[in-house]
C-alpha cells in the first residue's frame, strides 16, 4: 500500500512540474509605420483553457533618417506605455519593448479562453501557432 501512495504522489509531482493541462500560443506580426519596421511577438500561456499570462515583445528598427531621434522616440514610447512592467531597451538599429502581465492585471481572469484569444490576435493580423 505504501508503494502505491508513493507512486501516486510521484506521478502528481511529475504532472505538476511538466505543466499538464497547460497550453501556450505564440503569435507574430510585422508592420511598418512612418518608416519604422516593427516585429511583434505575443506569447500567451493558458492554464487549462483560460489565459494565465502574456508576454509581449516589439522590436522596432528605425530607418537611417530617424536614428538621430532614437532617444526621443524611445521616451515617447515610455510615456505612452500602458503595461506596468514594460521595459524599453536600445538596440543597434532601434529599440525593443518587452512586457508581461498575468490574467488578473489584464482583467481577463475568467473570460479569456484559448480559442477566443487566438481569434482576436488573428483578426489583428497576427499569425499564430
Amino acid at each position: 500500500m505504501k508503494k502505491g501512495k508513493w507512486l501516486a504522489a510521484s506521478l502528481l509531482v511529475l504532472l505538476t512540474m511538466t505543466g499538464c493541462g497547460s497550453k501556450s500560443l505564440t503569435c507574430t506580426s510585422e508592420a511598418n509605420s512612418l518608416g519604422m519596421e516593427m516585429k511583434s511577438t505575443i506569447s500567451a500561456k493558458f492554464k487549462g483553457d483560460k489565459l494565465n499570462s502574456m508576454n509581449v515583445t516589439v522590436d522596432v528598427k528605425l530607418p537611417d533618417s530617424m536614428k538621430d531621434q532614437k532617444k526621443t522616440i524611445m521616451e515617447s514610447y515610455e510615456k505612452e506605455n500602458t503595461v506596468k512592467d514594460a521595459k524599453i531597451k536600445e538596440t543597434k538599429d532601434g529599440f525593443k519593448v518587452e512586457g508581461s502581465a498575468d490574467a488578473k492585471s489584464l482583467g481577463t481572469e475568467n473570460n479569456a479562453k484559448y480559442d477566443d484569444v487566438k481569434k482576436v490576435l488573428e483578426s489583428a493580423n497576427y499569425k499564430c501557432k
